[in-house]
């Protein structure tokens, strides 16, 4: 949360806000220079999508917030995560080669993803709500809504937001080459995402590498796991999410009535142009964060906006920084992104949510 084309074009807005910046500097070019190779933007867009890749499993318990990893990678796991990620992207000693600076940018298509949920996630809780016990239904009832939400945040950014100019190719969020296994999927993204995880949470990193590369050195870069599956599961889901074969639609709707059963891909996106205005609060009504933060807010999405691409564009440009100034401490730059996704405050995490006020979508 938010959905997959939020976060595209979050990523893109970012870029945007770097290149009209009224004082730009050498590090902004930098930036630009490194996205405009197809072959760099797409393990940035990649890493845009962050830990939702997990939640793209068709089998597993039923949470309000994905699977057990990906909440736990939002839920403050992240923090460890990254901090571990930006050691691995600034320990090489040539940041011009493919490898680095592919692993740079998968860094900051995934510190993209964190910065964004940290803005959107407590205006999206508040209006789509959150479950009150760990009952399974009632689990199934507001991941769907949570999703719902999500997707009349993607329609509006994608057909109405500057007048739908905004172009959308799943196929370019999903770095495979050639097929399934270690040979159809990015060594330095596999080796940045898959290391990093092990070094923090191996317990996890087990479960998703079932068989690792012939050395230490491509142990992670060569391995063989549910992340070769993921380009599949993820272009399944969301065909799935916008079929128009009247048949399948009936049997998702069946399936849907029956919460034990519930799973992610079978909640669909509304019609193209259908889009609940209200929830995005154009209205100004007011909100206030659902972990009670002190303060009244009024933001509608545009101005959650504008602050979510404005310090990502802002810290892309401290990391690129540091890759030139060759700085060993960036502690100022991990303060910045080692928040709790679900709240984006240090200390109050997804279990401190205790205010919502929900509206029901139904499209």
């Amino acid at each position: 949360m938010p959905g997959i084309i939020t976060h595209n074009f979050l990523f893109h807005e970012a870029v945007d806000y770097l290149k009209k910046k009224k004082y730009r500097t050498f590090l902004s070019t930098s930036i630009e220079t490194l996205f405009n190779t197809d072959y760099y933007k797409r393990a940035a867009l990649f890493g845009a999508i962050g830990p939702n890749i997990f939640d793209y499993t068709p089998f597993r318990r039923n949470r309000s917030c994905g699977s057990r990893l990906s909440f736990m990678l939002h839920d403050g796991g992240s923090a460890e995560l990254l901090s571990v990620m930006l050691d691995k992207a600034m320990a090489h000693s040539d940041f011009n080669t493919e490898w680095a600076a592919t692993q740079r940018a998968y860094l900051y298509g995934f510190i993209s993803h964190i910065i964004a949920d940290a803005h959107f996630h407590p205006f999206m809780l508040y209006w789509s709500g959150f479950p009150d016990s760990p009952g399974r239904r009632e689990a199934a009832l507001y991941r769907e809504q949570n999703l719902i939400f999500q997707y009349n945040l993607d329609n509006f950014f994608l057909h109405y937001y500057k007048e739908g100019k905004f172009k959308y190719n799943l196929e370019s969020m999903l770095p495979g080459k050639n097929g399934f296994g270690y040979k159809g999927f990015d060594s330095a993204v596999k080796d940045m995402l898959l290391g990093s995880l092990h070094d923090v949470f191996p317990h996890f990193a087990k479960k998703i590498v079932w068989k690792r590369g012939n050395n230490p050195d491509t142990a992670f870069s060569k391995s063989l796991g549910y992340i070769d599956l993921s380009r599949f599961f993820i272009t399944l889901t969301y065909r799935l999410k916008h079929t128009r074969n009247e048949r399948l639609k009936k049997i998702i709707q069946a399936l849907m009535r029956n919460r034990f059963v519930y799973l992610d891909m079978l909640v669909r996106y509304p019609e193209p142009r259908q889009l609940n205005r209200h929830v995005l609060n154009h209205h100004r009504a007011r909100w206030v964060h659902p972990a009670g933060i002190p303060g009244i807010r009024y933001d509608s999405v545009e101005d959650i906006l504008r602050i979510c691409t404005a310090q990502i564009g802002d810290i892309w440009e401290e990391i690129e920084g540091m890759v030139y100034g060759k700085t060993e401490n960036y502690n100022h730059v991990l303060k910045k992104i080692c928040i709790n996704a679900f709240t984006g405050d240090e200390q109050a995490g997804y279990s401190s949510l205790k205010i919502k006020e929900p509206v029901k979508l139904r499209f």
